[in-house]
């Protein structure tokens, strides 16, 4: 590496002799109003010192340049690859442009100007000192600009910042504030960049991560996109860019947000913890992709342009899980439709790895179809529950988890489902008495539900009834009671109120006209419409003779619309052994016909130290590199001392014991099935 202080007069080295060449996966020209002012500012300000100047002009240093040699030099003219300080280049070039554009046509100092933009080389590839991307018109704005041709019309922002700095400076020379040929003197002599020069070898990712620029900070994308740029053999970024890179851009523009977060950020993000099991935070994105590519990728033998096929292909599955119609099966792309409704974009690294394999044929579309409803199943019972439904943490392990196993089916995800604290119906029932479910986060998800609940009462009959226009949640009971519903609701009516308000069954579905319409008016009035109208949600339930909205009417009816969730969501299936295990002690475990008493010291730890030593016994766990490929960091060799939180089995191995009840109960349950028992010929009993 070689740093120098150079000005721009040697930047753009004056006699044609130097070209930066912007690479393939560089980001466009993103600078916008805010910085051109800024730099403009700056060059003003020097200019002021530069006029007064006794003899050595000031200097102004505007940040670092980092280049990386080229070996496609031709002739004098050296070639490097611009890795950062592409921004300020092109804008530095831009006021040069707008400098020589207020100045008339035949003064010879617009010649002088352009030897700063051009090169004497007449072939196009070299002719232009800096050369920008193609992406979103910047290569064809910036030319059209210096060549002082007719501009294509393009989404560059580059035409844009050219006429703000041609606008600003032909203000500026009309008012005599400033004279074109000392401004560009100033430009050339007193604004300074430390240039870095690397050679290929330098690894200029590196570097770059370290240095601060001023200007417009990169996203985590744009930093991925840089260090592609800069692994990448130049031989190879071309086809790269092409083939995958621009066309994974295109669908998942990072203009463009899912959840608040850019598109292209957003994949990566998803990416990554579909293949680490653990979701990184949105500012570690550009990290945790160098690092997944520097260790797993190329440590293993791998290399980037792989990686970045790979990507293209699982971005196409992103697309799909955005925007479900991209999908061709009916029956997938409206499962994804409802979790989309639903805001699952939690279940998205569970979701590339399901549509990995059906992309490759391992599953079916009906095994994915199936996969998709659990999740639905999942999410909608842990929301009717009052259970957190943020499940960032959740799905990435069980994405792992599943391709480690080599077992991506849906029966292999229900199973994991129902060890995450999944609602039976008895929960469900209790739970949702009192569950305070109308909250404007849910909002969305509660309208899914009834208009849901509202389709099954139709089922079997060919058709089902909708609103005429959007729906919206309607209070029964309303949310501010007038007089009237206070007298209806008695002297108690205050407590009725802010415990039954927001429950279930105080709440239906309407347009906003008939929402407006019901608004406060007493229970007779609204039942009486809700007869009428066109939900069977409504029309079934309030042809019932319902004369007062009481404490008992309102359970009744979150009883009603319970059953009917659970018959349109039933359970995936059978708790697992796991369940309510929980602050209790084993007494007994029973393996095959051998029962062991456990004295209420041992514990679940003592528990499962029980259960690999009879294993042991019975010959079932004996091959130590098998187990270790199954259960990983569970099971250590302790060659390097006793590690922490292990317990040694009869057999010497180490066994990972710091592990809750519930914990305790799956381990159980694995080692029992890697040993080839079934599950009635294991037990346990607990108080």
């Amino acid at each position: 590496m070689k740093a120098d202080d150079l000005s721009i007069r040697e930047v753009f080295s004056r006699g044609g002799d130097i070209q930066y060449i912007l690479p393939f996966f560089q980001r466009e020209y993103a600078w916008e109003k805010e910085q051109w002012r800024v730099l403009l500012d700056d060059v003003l300000e020097t200019y002021d010192s530069y006029r007064t100047r006794d003899s050595n002009p000031p200097e102004h240093f505007l940040g670092a340049t980092v280049v990386i040699s080229e070996t496609g030099s031709k002739g004098t003219i050296k070639a490097f690859t611009l890795v950062d300080g592409q921004q300020r280049l092109t804008s530095l070039s831009l006021i040069l442009c707008a400098i020589r554009d207020t100045i008339a046509v035949e003064d010879r100092l617009r010649m002088t100007i352009d030897r700063y933009l051009l090169n004497a080389e007449p072939e196009d590839e070299f002719r232009y000192k800096i050369v920008p991307t193609e992406k979103y018109g910047d290569r064809d704005s910036y030319v059209g600009i210096v060549d002082g041709t007719v501009m294509e019309m393009t989404h560059s922002r580059v035409g844009e910042a050219f006429a703000f700095f041609r606008s600003e400076i032909e203000k500026l020379v009309a008012r005599g504030v400033i004279e074109p040929k000392s401004l560009l003197n100033c430009i050339l002599d007193s604004m300074h960049l430390v240039f870095i020069k690397l050679d290929p070898d330098d690894q200029p990712y590196k570097i770059f991560e370290s240095l601060n620029a001023k200007g417009k900070g990169l996203t985590q994308a744009d930093l991925v996109r840089n260090y592609i740029a800069m692994r990448l053999p130049r031989t190879e970024q071309t086809k790269v860019f092409n083939k995958h890179w621009s066309k994974i851009e295109a669908m998942l523009p990072e203009r463009r947000r899912t959840a608040r977060i850019p598109e292209l950020t957003a994949f990566l993000r998803h990416y990554l913890a579909h293949n680490s099991g653990v979701l990184p935070n949105v500012d570690h994105v550009y990290a945790r992709f160098r690092d997944r590519v520097e260790t797993d990728i190329l440590n293993n033998g791998g290399s980037v342009s792989a990686e970045i096929a790979r990507l293209h292909r699982f971005a196409k599955f992103y697309d799909k899980l955005l925007r479900p119609t991209q999908e061709a099966n009916p029956q997938l792309s409206g499962q994804l439709s409802r979790l989309n409704v639903l805001e699952s974009t939690t279940a998205y690294p569970l979701l590339l790895a399901f549509y990995d394999h059906y992309d490759r044929g391992v599953i079916g579309a009906e095994e994915f179809v199936a996969a998709l409803k659990a999740i639905e199943n999942f999410t909608i019972r842990r929301l009717l529950a009052g259970d957190a439904t943020n499940f960032n943490k959740l799905f990435p392990p069980i994405a792992r988890e599943l391709k480690l196993r080599h077992d991506v089916t849906a029966d292999a995800l229900r199973k994991e489902l129902l060890t995450n604290n999944y609602p039976s119906d008895n929960r469900l029932r209790q739970r949702l008495a009192t569950n305070n479910i109308y909250r404007q986060s849910n909002l969305r998800r509660l309208l899914f539900v009834l208009q849901t609940l509202n389709r099954h009462l139709s089922a079997g009959s060919g058709g089902y009834t909708v609103l005429d226009a959007p729906p919206t949640v309607e209070h029964i009971m309303p949310q501010v009671p007038g007089k009237r519903w206070q007298a209806e609701l008695g002297r108690d009516w205050q407590d009725v109120h802010r415990e039954y308000l927001n429950v279930i069954g105080n709440l239906t579905i309407v347009t906003q006209t008939w929402n407006s319409k019901l608004s406060n008016a007493p229970f007779a009035e609204k039942s009486e419409q809700l007869r009428q109208n066109a939900l069977r949600l409504n029309s079934d339930y309030f042809s019932c003779d319902i004369t007062v909205w009481s404490v008992s009417a309102i359970q009744d009816r979150t009883d009603w619309l319970t059953e009917l969730a659970i018959r349109v969501w039933p359970p995936i299936g059978s708790p697992p052994r796991s369940e309510g295990v929980k602050g209790t002690v084993p007494l007994t475990l029973t393996v095959r016909d051998t029962h062991l008493d456990l004295p209420r010291r041992y514990g679940w730890r003592g528990m499962l130290m029980q259960m690999v030593n009879h294993l042991h016994e019975l010959k079932l766990l004996s091959d130590f590199d098998d187990a270790r490929r199954e259960f990983g960091g569970m099971i250590q060799t302790g060659k390097d001392g006793a590690p922490k939180f292990y317990k040694q089995s009869s057999d010497g191995w180490w066994i990972y014991v710091n592990l809750p009840a519930e914990h305790v109960v799956r381990f159980c349950g694995r080692l029992a099935t890697f040993c080839g028992l079934r599950d009635d010929e294991w037990s346990f009993t607990y108080e």
